[in-house]
């Protein structure tokens, strides 16, 4: 065996491996024997620190000089070293496999490498510049965040869900550490440029080859990378010029800037048509380039002391320039109507001095400047400003870029990510916004101007002047964090809980408990109280759980009932932005307003009974945590304890008793006495009960009589009509039959023949009219008499027609005086209808009845002019219910009286006019009687309507 073993492995078949620095010992328990396995076997070094077993059974051995793998079968060994990625690193010393199957190589000098085996692609990690000690242990832990530990430096942590960012410098394969410029070209290579020239990365090949003065370009300065509609390359630096690369053609076209009279350094171009581009100097000067014509023009702006230096040029949707400048915000230049205007901080923006523009995907333009960013609404020209107190890192923003709808801000203090949101009330739009600085992993946190360029992969490329930053799409970040109670405060003092039963197992096994004084380790009787402030006040628990001790089962005395707790959200990732809410069941209704405080109200006073606390996290992410709980009772004092009133019930029953028996005795005297009275008062009211009910009966059978008064004066009047025409024929038949008998005695037969016809024509017309008079005195008879409760087959629309003239003819002969109109609308489709016609007949002939006192009520003098009383009885065949209804246009029932008008014995006529009983009647034979329903419709002023309906019943 080699000597320092560090570390032990068993493989799938068993095997023991042994890490060494002489190599890895393998040992083969079954055969009972040791393999060694060196660098003369294959081994990149014999330094051994660790071991992994992929998927495939391969074993992963890291080493001095990076990782060994030795294939499924030892038959082969690959390496994994400087030259295929690990960059900068002097060892391997750990190797972990995360649950995205990507490896990670800890390395003997700080570094941290990520490596995916499908992609091939490797990723490098300075744990806060930390570049001399091992990377000892990888791990990860349930939100798939990566976590290492180093020796004499601490734990580090890798957030995944932020797109933990990579850095580069001259270590990884870099020709400078200065860098100032990103760009992505057509063939989806990354273009760096630096103060020493370019570097292009082939993420295909990974691989990097460098552009400088000796393969052509105008400077190695190139702190600026623009590309135009053809795929080409513009770059510029330091130095009054720049250098167009095209890539397809892999040419280099220069341009010197000082031949075409354009003064200062270019810093910034845009494309504004094809092929014409304007460069913008340092200066204040731009020079508009036509290169298809070799022309050139020298723009000054309007301002002379304007510089439009280490900023941006870019052309919207309309065609318009936008110019950044340091002193005067932002020049807009409209090229087809050759005007221009000016953005500033008169006019909204944020700052005059910008340094970065873009345009993003609803066509907005953000400027990003000293002060903080502004948002541009082109159609509405309103301005919107980010700084510091909406979330942003730093006031000071140096680089702005739009990706899939959220805006990346490069600041002096890390990158900011605004992401738009909108709520479901009112569509209005807000910003989610979150910062990634050194705890998320940068290495450096100011941002170079414009540097920022999205990959095809949506990875993002950015300088920190001194370190190339690669950062991963960042995924949406779901993961609730744990949330503890961390702590109890009674009576504002933070009390401690320990594990009783731990507490009492020691106890019991030993005779006695040993304490620490300056002579050292006492024994102490072990039957001392515990005088502590819990065991002093009697503040009990069960056990205790969690990290932080949390008591289970716990119960206080109700003096004990002034409380506070202490919380705490494990958020390791931006742990000043935990915000918490919290609820004390019992006492509050609804959630604690949000608040970064860890510490709850203080609840004074809480009265006995069962309470739960609990309180919830929320981390940058915006995902609230699984509450945490705690559960406790609050002791009643010994008066409002069971046992108390017990005692005071039993007592409480003992008095009661005594009372109940003296009060048992007083009312068996006061019963007989009650007993004789009420012998009495109840014969009294049997007598009163028979005389109330005659007299409802002789009420009944008085409203049945006015009602056949009323019936009797209309059939009086429709009678004499008949009798009229039937006296009439007969004394003309009389003369008819004394004229025939003359002509018979004169012998004249056919005269007497014909008188005979006269006079049998006559006598059918009296038939006729008797026939008719004893119909109405048919129907007076039914009315008068009582109902038989007997369904009959009857034409509603005859039984209304008769009723109506009835009722009309009854009120002119009590009345001469009286005048109205009456119509009909009868619905001829209505069949015959199984009702009770006495009954039916009533409620027809009051309803009428009170129609016509409605309409004639209205003093003359107070009625309109063009006013005319009119009853109108109609019928209507709704199917399967019958409809009638009788309706005036009088004066209509007042709101406060028409839920009475079906009570009995209420009535609006005078007294001696009316008894009451009317309308209560009709209700009672419309809904027992037939099964259906009478309502009423009225409005003072507007008439008043009854509605009749009837279950068809068709015969």
């Amino acid at each position: 065996l080699g000597n320092f073993n560090v570390t032990a492995f068993q493989d799938r078949e068993g095997l023991i491996w042994l890490s060494t620095s002489n190599g890895a010992n393998i040992i083969d328990l079954n055969a009972g024997k040791n393999y060694a396995l060196t660098k003369e076997g294959g081994l990149m070094d014999n330094f051994v620190s660790s071991f992994l077993q992929d998927d495939s059974g391969d074993i992963w051995i890291s080493g001095g000089r990076g990782v060994s793998i030795l294939n499924k079968d030892k038959s082969a060994v690959s390496y994994i070293k400087a030259d295929k990625g690990l960059f900068g690193s002097s060892g391997c010393s750990d190797i972990f496999k995360d649950s995205n199957g990507i490896y990670w190589l800890g390395t003997n000098n700080g570094l941290l490498f990520s490596f995916d085996k499908t992609k091939g692609l490797i990723k490098k990690f300075v744990l806060r510049g930390v570049r001399n000690n091992w990377v000892y242990h990888i791990f990860e832990d349930k939100q798939g965040e990566i976590w290492s530990s180093i020796a004499q430096d601490g734990l580090f942590k890798i957030d995944m869900s932020l797109g933990m960012p990579a850095n580069f410098d001259m270590n990884d394969g870099l020709s400078s550490n200065d860098m100032w410029a990103t760009l992505e070209d057509v063939n989806g290579n990354i273009w760096i440029g630096s103060r020493d020239g370019i570097d292009i990365y082939d993420p295909e090949e990974n691989k990097i080859r460098q552009l400088t003065e000796a393969q052509g370009l105008f400077d190695n300065s190139n702190t600026r990378l623009d590309t135009d509609s053809r795929g080409r390359i513009w770059t510029s630096g330091r130095t009054e010029g720049l250098s167009i690369i095209d890539p397809e053609e892999q040419t280099i076209q220069k341009l010197s800037t000082a031949d075409n009279v354009l003064q200062g350094v270019i810093v910034s171009s845009v494309e504004i048509a094809e092929g014409r581009y304007w460069l913008g100097s340092d200066e204040g000067e731009i020079l508009s380039v036509d290169l298809k014509n070799k022309a050139y023009k020298s723009i000054r702006l309007d301002t002379a002391d304007n510089n439009v230096g280490n900023n941006e040029m870019l052309r919207d949707v309309k065609g318009r320039v936008w110019v950044a400048t340091l002193d005067t915000g932002i020049e807009v230049y409209d090229l087809e109507n050759n005007t221009y205007s000016r953005l500033g901080t008169g006019t909204g923006l944020i700052s005059d001095r910008v340094y970065s523009l873009t345009t993003d995907a609803s066509n907005h333009i953000w400027a990003a400047g000293n002060e903080g960013v502004s948002r541009i609404d082109l159609e509405k020209m309103e301005v919107t400003n980010f700084t510091t107190k909406e979330g942003l890192g730093a006031n000071d923003v140096y680089a702005v870029a739009e990706h899939k709808g959220e805006v990346y801000l490069g600041t002096s203090n890390g990158l900011t990510i605004l992401t738009p949101l909108k709520t479901k009330e009112n569509d209005h739009l807000f910003w989610e916004v979150k910062t990634l600085g050194v705890n998320q992993g940068l290495n450096l946190v100011d941002f170079a101007e414009n540097s920022f360029t999205f990959d095809k992969n949506g990875r993002l490329w950015a300088s920190l002047v001194e370190t190339l930053t690669v950062i991963d799409p960042i995924a949406k970040d779901s993961t609730a964090f744990n949330t503890y109670i961390s702590g109890i405060n009674i009576l504002d003092e933070r009390r401690n809980f320990k594990n009783i039963e731990a507490i009492r197992e020691s106890r019991t096994s030993l005779d006695s408990i040993w304490s620490k004084d300056k002579k050292g380790l006492v024994a102490v009787n072990k039957s001392e109280k515990d005088s502590s402030y819990l065991a002093r006040n009697q503040i009990t628990w069960e056990s205790v759980e969690g990290p932080y001790q949390k008591p289970v089962g716990l119960q206080l005395p109700h003096d004990q009932n002034y409380l506070s707790f202490d919380y705490v959200g494990l958020q390791h990732s931006n742990p000043d932005k935990i915000a918490y809410r919290y609820i004390l069941e019992g006492i509050d209704n609804n959630w604690s307003p949000i608040s970064a405080s860890t510490t709850s109200e203080n609840y004074r006073d809480l009265p006995p009974g069962d309470y739960t606390f609990k309180v919830a996290s929320q981390g940058i992410n915006s995902v609230w945590s699984k509450p945490a709980e705690l559960s406790f009772t609050i002791l009643p004092p010994w008066w409002q304890t069971w046992w108390a009133y017990t005692i005071l019930v039993v007592l409480f029953l003992g008095l009661g008793l005594v009372i109940l028996d003296y009060r048992s005795r007083w009312l068996k005297r006061e019963n007989k006495l009650l007993e004789d009275k009420v012998n009495e008062r109840t014969a009294t009211l049997k007598k009163t009960i028979n005389e109330l009910e005659n007299t409802q009966s002789q009420l009944i059978q008085s409203e049945k009589m006015a009602s056949l008064g009323e019936l009797t004066a209309g059939i009086a009047h429709e009678i004499q009509n008949p009798m009229n025409f039937i006296n009439n024929f007969a004394e003309v038949s009389n003369e008819l039959m004394g004229e025939m008998c003359e002509e018979l005695d004169k012998g004249d037969v056919e005269e007497a023949k014909d008188i005979s016809k006269d006079i049998m024509q006559n006598l059918e017309k009296i038939s006729h009219h008797g026939k008719r008079a004893s119909s109405i005195v048919r129907g007076m008879l039914e009315h008068s008499r009582n109902s038989s409760g007997q369904m009959e087959s009857v034409d509603i629309n005859l039984l209304a027609d008769e009723y109506l003239r009835l009722a009309y003819h009854g009120l002119r002969a009590k009345d001469k005086s009286f005048n109205a109109d009456f119509e009909t609308d009868l619905d001829a489709s209505l069949p015959k209808v199984s009702i009770i016609p006495q009954d039916l007949g009533r409620v027809v002939l009051n309803l009428i009845n009170n129609a016509f006192y409605a309409v004639t009520s209205i003093p003359e003098d107070q009625r309109d002019e063009h006013y005319s009383p009119l009853v109108k009885v109609s019928t209507k065949n709704l199917g399967d219910q019958v409809l009638i209804s009788i309706k005036d246009n009088g004066p209509g029932i007042p709101d406060d009286i028409k839920d009475k008008i079906f009570q009995p014995f209420f009535t609006t006529k005078p007294t001696g006019k009316g008894t009451g009983l009317g309308l209560s009647l009709a209700y009672d034979i419309i809904t027992t009687g037939h099964g259906g329903a009478i309502k009423l419709e009225t409005a003072p002023g507007s008439g008043t309507e009854f509605l009749i309906y009837i279950p068809m019943k068709q015969s």
